[in-house]
């Protein structure tokens, strides 16, 4: 992650060879630029790869109930993505929680439409992705719930993203159940930023790191965090309230039949009467 006077690497998890063709560059607040990604083929087959290593999961407006949210998924689809130009309305389904969700009337004909929710599947032994986002959100929660006792406690990150990970070498890993948000609090407490030295030392792209100092994990690899310097114009809730803000990073990687799979499996699901 960089935005011009840091750089942070992420842990990255290498399941197969790969040959790296690209990356995946996004910038979700001006000044902070993400690197989320990576792309290439698998050296064995030449398959498609993609290899995700961060995201910065906010809400964007008020909660939905589900019809809500399906009404705008198909708008966005129909108007957005399809463009089609003489739509009239688009309406809840007659008969709750049965097929269609959906019913969109275009020049005066109606077409139902069910929706289903994708999202990259979930690999053997690791967290999905609703189970990482909802870690992140009580951590959160956690965080502004308990300021005013852990701001003292955390001001060594003051204006830092702390991008933070949960149970990254997978369910051999895991801790007892329900402590992650308890454990990930103690460690930011024990751990700092690494040193103005060592900043300076990875821009010389040495060849060796200090250990726990750009990446930092406890002793069990169940949590960890790394940092990048916020710009000073950044602006967040969570920055507000104790002087730096958080992010979520992890690690998977897909292949494009992972990807084809996962469109299958969820279309048979719905594939009925």
């Amino acid at each position: 992650m960089t935005n011009g006077d840091s750089f942070t690497a992420f842990p990255i998890r290498i399941e197969q060879r790969t040959r790296l063709t690209g990356t995946v560059i996004r910038q979700s607040t001006p000044g902070l630029t993400d690197l989320v990604g990576a792309v290439g083929v698998v050296a064995s087959t030449e398959e498609p790869v993609i290899m995700v290593a961060m995201e910065l999961p906010r809400a964007r407006s008020a909660r939905r109930n589900k019809s809500e949210q399906e009404i705008e998924d198909v708008a966005a689809l129909v108007r957005d993505h399809l463009s089609v130009p003489n739509l009239e309305r688009i309406s809840p389904g007659p008969l709750r929680n049965e097929p269609p969700d959906c019913v969109v009337t275009i020049g005066g004909h109606e077409f139902a439409v069910e929706t289903a929710q994708l999202m990259l599947p979930s690999k053997a032994n690791y967290p999905n992705a609703v189970g990482r986002w909802k870690h992140f959100e009580q951590l959160r929660e956690h965080l502004f719930r308990h300021s005013g006792r852990l701001q003292p406690r955390l001001r060594q990150h003051r204006g830092s993203m702390v991008s933070v990970w949960f149970n990254f070498g997978g369910e051999n890993r895991l801790p007892p159940r329900g402590k992650e948000i308890e454990q990930m609090i103690d460690h930011l407490k024990s751990v700092s930023p690494p040193a103005e030295e060592v900043v300076n030392q990875r821009y010389r792209a040495s060849d060796t790191i200090p250990a726990n100092t750009v990446i930092n994990q406890n002793a069990a690899w169940s949590v960890g965090c790394t940092w990048a310097a916020l710009p000073a114009d950044y602006r967040s809730s969570l920055r507000a309230t104790l002087g730096f803000d958080i992010g979520l990073a992890y690690h998977d990687t897909f292949t494009r039949s992972d990807l084809r799979a996962e469109v299958k499996r969820v279309v048979q699901q719905h594939d009925d009467t």
